[in-house]
């Protein structure tokens, strides 16, 4: 039987060449033909090897031929429609470096092979740099010697050839291991040396060889084909130090929450950017049944219309508007509360504090909010028995500091919708313990009723004036016309007191000092302008007094 008939079904390609400078095609199989592309060429002399293998390969082909009797070797195939392909050719050439010899060959097409290979290559390649962007440190685990291969810079600025010997025991002698970590490693690395196909576990190390981290430490195993047992590992390290602290501090916060909201009578999460609850409260849903699981702000009119005392709508209302939340968190508030009066019952009603704490969403920048209340009614009532349930001062008749403080919240919550400006004036006389010791407590008493008439004077009654400490006095003005407007009405005051005053043919000049914050640059709630009103009042006493100052307006 004729050779060329033998591999005619073949996928084998079977070919005889001449050893001429083209080698060209004498006979072949159509496997040949079809993997070379040369069974579209119809021209007999451009069917030759020269056309149908890569240049660099031919010419390795070529010198082969004239010095070996056999051999094999992988060319590139370029077909005729532009694909390429890989092959291996086994030659056999009857006589070495006559060109009237005769060589006989077979191809077998590997292509598939090599593409898998490339494949891998690839992913390899691509495992290789997605690694080096996690900024994840890898390296080899050898199970004969225990040792790691490793050749990051961390690891060879100090082991040789970054090798170290018996990792973990070195690793936890040279201080590399933190000792709060020294079980859950050793636990790992008795899994892995056990031959666990997967172990990991997180632990703190000097991965920068100077500060303590938290990574993630995971170990793949590989096994030898002929025996199945552990011949290496692949260890892989991942920064997880941010987000370790960020799990550890949301533990901390969870066991704070907890203590924190034990026996809030409700307790929602809110996210104020989409007007959304997050997490509503099912003893809300028992009172309030459908209404509950409307829209934020839907929710919070329809508690106020079933749930808070009429009087206090309003204030509720306003002190949880989106605006005014917003604009608190804008001012880098991170927590505030207020006070309320809840209906129990037709004829009862029970005080309650609303608290609030702002939470910026990482993922979306949403500003979020935990929003929950107490049943305070029993301690208010304790705090209304001793200040005997009045609003205001019992010498001069003022607001007294809790209500000053109840009311500026209230119209600071005005403001915020409005968007009008707001001003704290807080009035402190000089050197008034001088009037105490000089001439009594009396007389001192009447003093400040005196004082008190000439505040009064300057400011209309729509204004707030109250008494907030012995000597020490706040308004609050709100809808303020210009920034020349405050500066006259603190001027005013302080004009208005220069006067002698007089009583019992004793007279003596008094002075005071003015401190000025100004909503919302300097606050939106009482604690916070009160605060900048101090700051302001102090510049003022130690420029000398009988003067006023304002607070830094950012």
């Amino acid at each position: 039987m004729d050779v060329v008939d033998f591999f005619a079904d073949s996928k084998t390609g079977f070919f005889t060449v001449k050893n001429d400078s083209n080698l060209s095609i004498v006979d072949s199989n159509d496997s040949f033909l079809s993997m070379t592309g040369l069974d579209s060429v119809k021209d007999a002399k451009k069917r030759c090897l020269k056309n149908c293998v890569s240049p660099n390969d031919f010419e390795q082909i070529k010198q082969k031929l004239t010095t070996e009797k056999s051999f094999e070797i992988e060319a590139e195939l370029k077909k005729m429609a532009g694909t390429c392909l890989y092959g291996v050719f086994t030659f056999k050439v009857e006589n070495v470096g006559s060109k009237e010899s005769s060589v006989t060959g077979l191809l077998n097409d590997i292509s598939a092979i090599r593409r898998r290979e490339m494949s891998l290559r690839s992913q390899n390649d691509g495992l290789r740099i997605g690694m080096q962007n996690m900024s994840a440190l890898v390296w080899e685990y050898d199970f004969a010697t225990k040792s790691m291969i490793c050749d990051s810079p961390v690891v060879t600025s100090r082991w040789k050839d970054g090798i170290i010997p018996k990792v973990s025991e070195t690793l936890l002698s040279s201080g590399f291991i933190h000792p709060d970590s020294l079980f859950p490693y050793l636990e790992m690395h008795e899994a892995l040396d056990r031959g666990e196909p997967e172990c990991n576990s997180e632990v703190r190390a000097k991965v920068d060889g100077v500060n303590f981290k938290w990574i993630n430490i995971k170990y793949t195993t590989i096994y030898d084909d002929e025996t199945c047992e552990p011949s290496k590992a692949i260890g892989v390290a991942i920064d997880i130090n941010d987000q370790k602290e960020r799990q550890l501090q949301y533990l901390m916060d969870m066991q704070y929450h907890d203590a924190m909201v034990s026996d809030a009578i409700y307790l929602m999460e809110i996210n104020l950017t989409k007007n959304i609850v997050l997490k509503p409260d099912r003893r809300l849903k028992n009172k309030m049944g459908e209404a509950h699981s409307m829209a934020y702000w839907n929710l919070v009119t329809t508690m106020a219309e079933q749930l808070v005392y009429e009087k206090d709508r309003s204030f509720f209302t306003n002190m949880l508007s989106k605006e005014y939340l917003l604009n608190l968190f804008r001012s880098q508030m991170t927590n505030f509360s207020f006070e309320y009066r809840s209906i129990v019952t037709q004829d009862e009603v029970q005080w309650c504090r609303v608290f609030v704490n702002f939470i910026l969403e990482p993922m979306q920048g949403d500003v979020c909010m935990l929003l929950y209340a107490r049943n305070i009614n029993d301690e208010k009532i304790r705090e209304l028995n001793i200040m005997d349930g009045a609003e205001r001062d019992s010498l001069t008749k003022l607001y007294n500091r809790a209500t000053m403080q109840h009311k500026i919240d209230f119209a600071l919550a005005e403001s915020s919708k409005t968007g009008l400006s707001c001003v704290m004036l807080l009035i402190d006389l000089d050197n008034f313990k001088v009037v105490n010791e000089t001439y009594g407590h009396l007389y001192g008493d009447a003093v400040l009723c005196e004082v008190t008439s000439r505040i009064k004077a300057v400011f209309p009654d729509t204004d707030l004036i109250g008494r907030v400490g012995g000597d020490e006095f706040i308004v609050f003005l709100t809808d303020v016309p210009s920034f020349d407007f405050v500066q006259e009405k603190a001027e005013s005051v302080c004009s208005s007191l220069r006067n002698p005053i007089q009583f019992d043919s004793r007279g003596f000049s008094l002075t005071c000092s003015v401190g000025i914050a100004i909503s919302p640059q300097n606050g939106m709630v009482f604690k916070t302008l009160y605060e900048r009103t101090e700051e302001a009042l102090y510049t003022a006493k130690t420029d000398g007094k009988d003067c006023f100052r304002f607070g830094d307006r950012d």
